[in-house]
């Protein structure tokens, strides 16, 4: 028996006698309870706390079923090179589409190559497919250090149905409008 299992065992039985003639203590040194799962389920131990839940939706990207993790990956998509400057290729489509920004102010492509159609200087409209979803994504955008307009959670993305029943709303709504002035 090594060192360490004569430890983990010995505070095992430690712990044990101690639970039986005490309140139940929280060990904070050991997770014990992959040892003892009864144990576990009686007493307090030190575990990791839960992620969220895969579930859990924050804006409308992940409602359209994209998931943090989807975001994280996308990111981090470098191509290796073999000289001393890393390369990013999503860096290079940024720098087009900050050109193509500069030059057409109320529409443009992103870096993804979606176009978009600007509604105010931090608010456009994104039309774009998801997993086979083409989705129309009102969002609020703010522009980093680096001058890059980036995202925030503000926003909604309308499928192509949500988006021709709003089409047919908008003279009901323009007159909602007027009769309000």
């Amino acid at each position: 028996m090594d060192h360490l299992t004569f430890v983990v065992v010995l505070l095992f039985y430690v712990h044990t006698y101690l639970a039986e003639k005490m309140k139940p203590i929280r060990l904070f040194a050991f997770n014990l309870y992959k040892f003892n799962s009864d144990l576990n389920k009686r007493y307090y131990f030190s575990i990791m706390p839960k992620r969220k839940n895969d579930d859990y939706i924050e804006d409308s990207d992940e409602a359209a079923g994209e998931t943090s993790t989807d975001k994280d990956n996308k990111d981090t998509n470098m191509e290796p090179s073999g000289s001393n400057q890393k390369t990013r290729e999503p860096k290079s489509n940024k720098k087009k589409a900050i050109q193509r920004e500069r030059e057409d102010d109320d529409r443009g492509e992103n870096g993804d190559g979606e176009a978009y159609f600007k509604l105010s200087e931090k608010k456009r409209v994104t039309v774009r497919k998801f997993k086979n979803m083409i989705l129309i994504d009102f969002r609020e955008f703010f522009t980093n250090s680096d001058g890059d307009s980036n995202p925030t959670k503000k926003g909604i993305a309308l499928q192509p149905e949500q988006w021709n029943k709003l089409k047919e709303f908008i003279s009901d709504i323009d007159e909602e409008i007027e009769n309000l002035k």
